[in-house]
């Protein structure tokens, strides 16, 4: 459908008068909407990914937020203080944080949010 439109637009924009599409036209048309497929396919995943990417970040800074306010805490007694304590939501996001070095994972399986000078939160 989208290459009928282009082909139709193109038939129009080369000739006024034209009563039907030629065969080259609608090629060109097919190609071309073939391209703008492509194109909004990936313009339509990049937004997804940058909506998906400061979900991430809102989650990360608010649980961090969490982490200063309460100390050294079980994964477990953290997930409880959201409405939602399911882990699978939490636990990719505490693990992100601790990959980046924000949280710290302590021996006895507590985790703790590290100050920005590196020291561990009391």
């Amino acid at each position: 459908m989208l290459a009928a439109k282009v082909a139709l637009i193109l038939q129009l924009w080369a000739r006024e008068r034209a009563r039907e599409i030629s065969a080259d036209t609608m090629r060109i048309a097919i190609a071309q909407a073939g391209g703008l497929v492509s194109e909004t396919a990936a313009v339509a995943s990049s937004c997804l990914a940058a909506e998906e990417d400061s979900t991430n970040r809102q989650a990360a800074a608010r649980m961090l937020e969490k982490l200063r306010r309460l100390g050294a805490v079980r994964p477990r007694e953290l997930y409880r203080t959201y409405d939602d304590e399911t882990t699978a939501i939490h636990q990719p996001i505490l693990e992100s944080l601790i990959g980046t070095k924000k949280v710290s994972s302590l021996a006895d399986g507590r985790v703790v949010a590290v100050e920005h000078n590196g020291d561990i939160t009391k």
